[in-house]
């Protein structure tokens, strides 16, 4: 142990530099596998991970947004969700962002999905 760190002690450039390579080596396999196992896992709470759902909101100007899977550069590649094969069903809702109840001669406002 004491030759080692006369060692270093000697050479400390050459030491800073061994030091702080194998730093950033250790920092950057480190961040690749988190990234990695990130994606390699992504969605596997869900117990039928083939039999997703996907939100679509119909504008008042006939505008059709999908969640999370929208085309904001013009991407010619870019396939529309409800196109594919995969689609088994729909179903349209319709929001009602402020109207209201009537109970018992009070008024309530609400904010309502109808399906």
């Amino acid at each position: 142990m004491k030759i080692t760190i006369r060692t270093l002690n000697r050479f400390r450039l050459y030491t800073v530099v061994n030091i702080l390579g194998l730093a950033l080596g250790l920092t950057c396999v480190i961040l690749i596998v988190r990234y990695v196992h990130q994606e390699t896992t992504v969605n596997h709470f869900a117990a039928d991970l083939s039999r997703t759902y996907l939100m679509s909101i119909e504008e008042q100007i006939g505008q059709i947004r999908y969640g999370g899977a929208e085309n904001p550069n013009n991407d010619n590649n870019y396939r529309d969700p409800m196109n594919q094969n995969g689609i088994e069903y729909f179903s349209v809702f319709i929001p009602f962002e402020e109207d209201y109840i009537l109970y018992e001669e009070h008024r309530y406002n609400t904010k309502l999905i109808v399906h």
